[in-house]
């Protein structure tokens, strides 16, 4: 993550293109390797009931499935 994401606030730059072209990769890769269906990734947030896991922060969600979708593996 970016140096200004070591601070407490809610929120920092972001991620790079990159750096979700890679994590899309990734995840293809283990979606394939170990049958993972499409609807077993989230995020933190998502399935945080409690409230206290907010990361990743500022990670654009749209941003990953665009890219997932683009690889066929749409969530």
């Amino acid at each position: 993550s970016p140096l200004d994401g070591e601070n407490p606030g809610p929120e920092h730059s972001g991620y790079t293109p990159a750096q979700y072209d890679g994590l899309a990769a990734l995840l293809a890769l283990w979606m394939q390797t170990f049958p993972i269906p499409a609807d077993h990734i989230t995020t933190h947030r998502a399935v945080d009931l409690g409230g206290e896991r907010a990361d990743p922060r500022s990670f654009e969600w749209d941003a990953l499935q665009q890219r997932l979708g683009e690889l066929g593996l749409l969530c």
